[in-house]
């Protein structure tokens, strides 16, 4: 079972990962301002996944949200 993070904890989680990917996006690998870096999470299980640039996780929320609708 997966522990959804409190709002309080999200930003000492986003940086913890940010740190841990040496500052880069996990999708394109190039870097991320700190202050526009966005934690991605599975919204089933409210797993956190990775740190990414905002328009990756927006586009990747698209994708999965959309995904069962169009096959």
């Amino acid at each position: 079972m997966t522990t959804r993070l409190k709002y309080s904890q999200v930003p000492a989680q986003r940086l913890h990962l940010l740190t841990e990917q040496n500052g880069c996006c996990a999708l394109c690998k190039l870097p991320i301002a700190e202050g526009s870096a966005v934690l991605d999470h599975d919204h089933k299980s409210g797993a956190v996944r990775a740190t990414l640039h905002r328009g990756f996780n927006s586009l990747l929320g698209k994708v999965e949200n959309n995904a069962a609708r169009y096959g």
